[in-house]
């Protein structure tokens, strides 16, 4: 079924269920906040192409992710604070500028089906893989308890559910924008896992060849979600 929504133009890629916040304080974003206020989607995001996210309307890449409200902060000069999460994700058929913000009519997409439900499996495997990647970069930690917590804390933390846990890796391997609106456009969650399987790997290599402490500043802060 096809609707019509507002769009967001960012810098950066939205999956299902992740949070992200921004701080809205272009004119035609505010009166999008303000106009939009109550429903569901607030907008969708978009990942820009080309262009800036201040400025004339950029060129965007087609699959984009609805975004959800959950809280909003106004501040006396007109900004707002909102905190949103990823829902479904969306292919943009056509753009209007008919509003003083973009709006698109998209089709909701939907995850292909894994008939063997080989998914089940690999999405274990890809969860270990990340953890075993966790470890790599927590090996400066110098107490091995921490280090220990830590992988526990982010084992716990990946949903059990395939689709869920692709979506939770995605968000939070230090991947490119370019690299993470290729997994989103990806329809079968297999293929997603298989994908985000190379990574990984790729990623623990490099580890191992340059050693932990390059990774020294990167944080797992994102908050995980499996719902």
């Amino acid at each position: 079924m096809d609707s019509t929504i507002a769009l967001f133009p960012l810098s950066t890629v939205l999956f299902p269920n992740e949070p992200i916040s921004l701080n809205i304080f272009e004119s035609r974003y505010r009166k999008l906040i303000q106009e939009r206020i109550g429903q569901d989607p607030l907008f969708g995001v978009v990942l820009i192409n080309e262009g800036f996210e201040v400025g004339p309307n950029p060129e965007i890449h087609t699959v984009g992710t609805a975004a959800r409200l959950e809280t909003i902060i106004q501040h006396s000069d007109g900004r707002y604070t909102v905190t949103l999460i990823g829902t479904d994700r969306f292919r943009i058929l056509s753009t209007s500028l008919d509003s003083d913000y973009m709006t698109g009519e998209v089709e909701w997409l939907t995850e292909e089906l894994d008939a063997d439900l080989s998914s089940n499996a690999l999405g274990h495997q890809v969860r270990e893989e990340f953890v075993a990647y966790v470890d790599v970069i927590a090996g400066d930690l110098q107490d091995p308890e921490a280090q220990a917590d830590l992988k526990e804390l982010i084992r716990e933390a990946l949903s059990d559910d395939p689709e869920t846990c692709s979506f939770q890796i995605a968000s939070n391997l230090p991947s490119n924008s370019w690299q993470k609106q290729a997994l989103l456009e990806i329809d079968e969650t297999s293929v997603r896992l298989s994908t985000l399987l190379q990574l990984i790997r790729r990623e623990r290599q490099m580890l191992r060849v340059a050693g932990p402490t390059i990774a020294a500043d990167y944080r797992f802060d994102r908050q995980f979600s499996a719902n």
